[in-house]
């Protein structure tokens, strides 16, 4: 003790005085023992290296954690000899002084009475002093609350479009997109495309008629709806043709969706003949002005027969060459498919409705084929053969080999496009039904020794069994999916019962498909047969009609999902 009281009467500001030392909670204040003219006070509980000055200072160890309490600053700010202000507040601050932690009592504003670099704001937030009991605090983005320790759930709000999971995050969110969708919200769907340039070939012909032309500038208009316009995502042209080919606007014109939607407005209908192989050449040049590294698309728009076949097949081929995909969209009853073919990019790029009024059923397809990640072959197609005694052997055997070039151009599979086989005479059989095969090879060999039956055709007993058996779940037929009837006849010898259960199957939502072969084929009846009137093919006519006309049904058959 006596090395304390030395070192004291060295020191005229601050004394040391050692204590006995109890680990108690509470400060207790013995009687006061004057030493070198201050006076000292030891107290029971706290660590001995304790020394006031005056009763205003304090010294402790900072080992000594102890002394920093609530009763020790309650103590030394009673003894101030002047209040603090209203607008400060009273508490321990630690100096350098000549001990290693110096405890005294000082007036500082509210945010700053928890010490140097304490901010009474938490995760960055900005302390305000209000008065001696009050603050504020200015949160950063994310926080709030009092003291800015609520981190705010951005999740909250649901940002996530389309079926999208939301994770919160510090002031931001991050959201898991289902396959589909892309974007901070989930909110550009990849099918609609993007980035990419697009081309529109309209026809203009005369067989268009004014009405009709302006159904097919509708639907580029509703195509455009359903993309981003814009340098970075989708960039679309509009080439007119009959006797030659009008560029309306290019590739550059326009650079949003609503300039684009309004010049598709101010084009004029100019009737003439149908020259496409010029269209496709100046699509070609305005593509070739584009230096953008993204995917090309013509989208050709036709309602019959090119005025130049040799030319449209050539010009159609330099695009390929080229990179570019071609679309082709048959419009009306005449329509070549072998031209529509030779156009497209790929059999699977061929599309035809049979009327303008139709163009908005095949809108989501076409969007879905333009977009590459969305491809999911789910079509249940179902083979109705007629294997009696009124189609001949040349018939049969061409039916045979339409079969099996059909399955030979389809991705077969449990999950893609399902086949089922029906063949008939007097009565019907099911030769395979949707479940038993899974490859292409497999039924190309049941195809290869089929027979043909001595009896005629009973139409009404056929048709009525698949429409009663056709598509059940027991033959393997998935719900919700595009079921497609491939007929193979020649239509002869049908009655009227046997139309009354085809309008049945139509009503049902069943497409069907009219296949005849040969010379001896009954046209009204297999165009009344099949769904729309280009969906009726007869194969043998001549050099345009051999099966490769058949890879215009593969958009059909192999049906996308996607947009759907």
């Amino acid at each position: 003790m006596a090395v304390y009281f030395q070192i004291c009467s060295f020191l005229p500001f601050a004394c040391f005085l050692y204590i006995a030392a109890q680990a108690q909670e509470n400060i207790h204040l013995p009687e006061g023992i004057g030493i070198g003219g201050k006076i000292a006070k030891s107290f029971l509980g706290v660590s001995p290296d304790w020394c006031f000055d005056a009763g205003l200072e304090s010294v402790c160890e900072s080992k000594h954690l102890q002394c920093h309490t609530e009763q020790v600053r309650t103590y030394l700010c009673t003894l101030r000899p002047i209040p603090c202000p209203d607008n400060q507040i009273c508490t321990l601050s630690e100096l350098d002084y000549w001990c290693p932690a110096h405890f005294t009592s000082v007036c500082v504003p509210i945010c700053d009475a928890l010490g140097p670099n304490v901010s009474r704001c938490e995760n960055g937030g900005t302390c305000n002093n209000i008065n001696s009991t009050h603050f504020s605090c200015n949160c950063v983005p994310g926080y709030t609350g009092l003291d800015c320790n609520t981190d705010i759930n951005e999740c909250e709000s649901n940002p996530c479009q389309n079926a999208g999971m939301c994770k919160d995050s510090i002031n931001d969110y991050n959201c898991t997109c289902p396959n589909r969708y892309d974007g901070k919200d989930c909110e550009l769907d990849r099918c609609k495309m993007g980035p990419a340039d697009v081309v529109f070939l309209v026809d203009s012909s005369i067989s268009q008629e004014s009405g009709n032309f302006k159904k097919q500038l509708s639907f580029i208009k509703d195509f455009v709806k359903t993309v981003y316009i814009g340098p970075t995502f989708v960039q679309v042209s509009v080439i007119t043709f009959s006797f030659d080919a009008t560029v309306e606007f290019d590739l550059t014109s326009h650079t949003d969706n609503s300039s684009v939607l309004a010049a598709i407005d101010n084009i004029e209908y100019k009737p003439g003949a149908t020259h496409t192989g010029a269209a496709l050449s100046a699509a070609r040049t305005v593509l070739l002005q584009s230096t953008r590294m993204v995917r090309k698309y013509v989208i050709v728009l036709t309602d019959g027969m090119s005025s130049d076949i040799l030319n449209t097949t050539y010009q159609a081929k330099l695009l390929k060459v080229a990179g570019v995909n071609i679309v082709a969209i048959g419009i009306g009853s005449q329509i070549l498919h072998k031209e529509l073919i030779d156009i497209a990019s790929d059999d699977d790029r061929v599309f035809t409705v049979s009327n303008h009024d139709s163009l908005n059923k095949i809108q989501t397809q076409i969007g879905s084929y333009l977009c590459e990640v969305c491809r999911n072959e789910v079509s249940d197609v179902l083979y109705l053969l007629d294997a009696s005694s009124s189609v001949n052997l040349s018939e049969f055997h061409g039916a045979l080999d339409s079969l099996q070039h059909l399955t030979s151009i389809l991705t077969i599979g449990r999950d893609k496009v399902r086949v089922s086989l029906v063949r008939f005479a007097t009565e019907p059989e099911i030769v395979f039904d949707f479940q038993k095969y899974t490859s292409s090879i497999e039924m190309q060999r049941t195809f290869s020794v089929l027979y043909q039956y001595p009896m005629p055709a009973n139409y009404t007993k056929a048709l009525e069994f698949v429409y009663h058996n056709g598509f059940t779940n027991a033959s393997g037929a998935r719900e919700g999916k595009r079921q497609v009837i491939i007929f193979l006849t020649n239509g002869n010898n049908m009655d009227s019962e046997a139309s009354k259960t085809i309008d049945l199957l139509k009503n049902e939502g069943k497409i069907i498909v009219a296949i005849g072969h040969g010379n001896f084929v009954n046209r009204e009846k297999l165009l009344n047969i099949s769904s729309y009137p280009y969906m009726f093919y007869h194969l043998g006519e001549d050099q345009y009609t051999d099966n490769s006309v058949l890879n215009s049904l593969k958009g059909l058959l192999e049906y996308n999902t996607c947009s759907l």
